[in-house]
């Protein structure tokens, strides 16, 4: 079973996620730990004097021998949401790397994760990059 990661410096992590409360401790993991992993959801705010989420996607996107099945974003943050999906999609866009985005808002609420039924990307950036998510 692939390595589930869930990047928080707050919230309770889901069952069968590994946890990570800061960025700087997800990215050392990942360099000394390149593999195939399953979801990874982000947070944007990771509290004071620590790397956001969106330096964390800048980060994973150039890192070699790492994959995920799919991108997730549970933050409460619009503009850090949009900055890090919209990153992602421009480095697939490039062929950079080959992962599944998911442009939809995610809830973790007591270690619960629920989907939403919106997203803060526009659907027309959704429906026009259908092909890259």
């Amino acid at each position: 079973m692939k390595t589930n990661i869930f990047l928080d410096d707050l919230r309770k992590c889901p069952e069968n996620f590994k946890l990570f409360r800061t960025g700087e401790e997800l990215i050392e993991f990942l360099k000394n730990n390149p593999q195939d992993y399953g979801i990874i959801t982000f947070d944007h705010d990771l509290g004071e004097n620590n790397i956001d989420g969106y330096q964390v996607i800048k980060e994973i996107v150039n890192m070699n021998n790492i994959t995920f099945q799919e991108f997730r974003f549970h933050t409460d943050n619009p503009t850090g949401f949009k900055n890090m999906v919209l990153y992602l999609l421009n480095a697939k866009k490039a062929g950079i790397f080959s992962s599944n985005i998911n442009p939809y808002k995610f809830n973790s609420i007591d270690g619960i994760v629920s989907q939403e039924p919106y997203s803060f990307i526009p659907l027309d950036t959704i429906s026009k990059n259908k092909n890259y998510w």
